[in-house]
């Protein structure tokens, strides 16, 4: 959780979330079991409780996991995420298994089980926690934890006060994880969660840290910094150039109808050309977007207008 903002601990100001869904028909749980619980219970009577009969249709086979596939909850550019039940603790997780152009190379694979260790050892309230990885005959899979709520993608922000909680709460996540030696490489709005107590998590982190290929999924390259596209290595900076891409998106719309100079400066910032005039590192961010919502003096400057993606295939100034 934010320590400097109330964003992430569940009170977003005019911020939406998505509702736990009904329990079904039938299975009316008691009302004194808390929200997280009757939520949890009803994910698992949604997967039947046991195990199904058949597996989804054109799913892996995973049997002999721990892992009992059910509906798909999305797919990307690197792999598809199923709702699974983990039949050893009786729990609703999220399973990513990989593209088979990733997963059936054995330079991959070899990758993929060192440093998905790594990964594991993540533990933030800020960061989608990764319970497993592995392989099931030939797929590779991620086990997450499964988060209740949508995507940052999925959401319309009503305050540039909303755009800048979230951007401190993402930054605090990613300064952990950069601490322990870990980058991100592909933030973007698909990336962040909002779970159904308003909470933000950094997802993903289990698949792009090691994945140089990721750089090439559709819609990330509006994300990704100068510097990779022009092939040189990942860092701190082009996170940081990712995290300050995705809150301009997200405050593009607000700052057109009230522009404000002063966030605008601190997205230009973030998302500077030269990563040695972008804010040094995670935290710096963050301290810059709570100095913006205390109405403090900035490190950053006005230097002229934020320049906006245009499409994929070029850019254009702010009118």
């Amino acid at each position: 959780m934010c320590a400097r903002s109330n964003a992430c601990t569940g009170n977003w100001p005019n911020f939406p979330v998505s509702a736990p869904q009904p329990t079904p028909t039938g299975s009316a749980m008691p009302t004194e079991l808390p929200a997280s619980l009757r939520r949890l219970a009803a994910e698992l009577d949604a997967l039947g409780g046991t195990l199904p009969d058949h597996p989804p249709e054109n799913a892996p086979d995973f049997r002999g996991t721990d892992f009992e596939l059910g509906r798909e909850l999305g797919r990307g550019g690197m792999g598809i995420v199923y709702l699974a039940r983990q039949i050893s603790l009786a729990r609703p997780v999220a399973v990513k298994i990989l593209l088979p152009v990733f997963s059936r190379s054995e330079t991959f694979r070899a990758r993929f089980a060192d440093e998905s260790r790594l990964v594991a050892r993540l533990h933030h309230p800020g960061i989608v926690d990764v319970y497993a990885a592995g392989s099931c005959g030939r797929d590779c899979y991620f086990a997450m934890e499964y988060v209740e709520g949508a995507t940052v993608r999925d959401h319309v922000f009503k305050t540039l006060e909303d755009v800048a909680s979230l951007g401190i709460c993402a930054a605090e996540a990613l300064a952990y994880a950069h601490g322990c030696g870990i980058l991100h490489r592909d933030i973007k709005p698909a990336n962040i969660l909002i779970n159904a107590e308003g909470h933000v998590k950094i997802g993903d982190f289990g698949l792009a840290c090691f994945a140089g290929h990721a750089a090439d999924a559709a819609g990330t390259r509006a994300y990704m910094a100068p510097e990779l596209l022009r092939g040189e290595n990942a860092s701190v900076q082009t996170d940081v150039y990712a995290l300050g891409a995705t809150l301009r998106e997200e405050a593009r719309p607000l700052l057109e109808l009230h522009p404000n100079a002063d966030f605008t400066a601190i997205l230009s910032k973030a998302t500077h050309p030269d990563p040695a005039r972008r804010y040094r590192n995670m935290s710096d961010l963050a301290d810059e977007l709570d100095r913006w919502l205390r109405h403090e003096p900035l490190e950053a400057r006005p230097a002229g207008p934020i320049v906006w993606p245009c499409g994929r295939g070029g850019i254009h100034p702010r009118r």
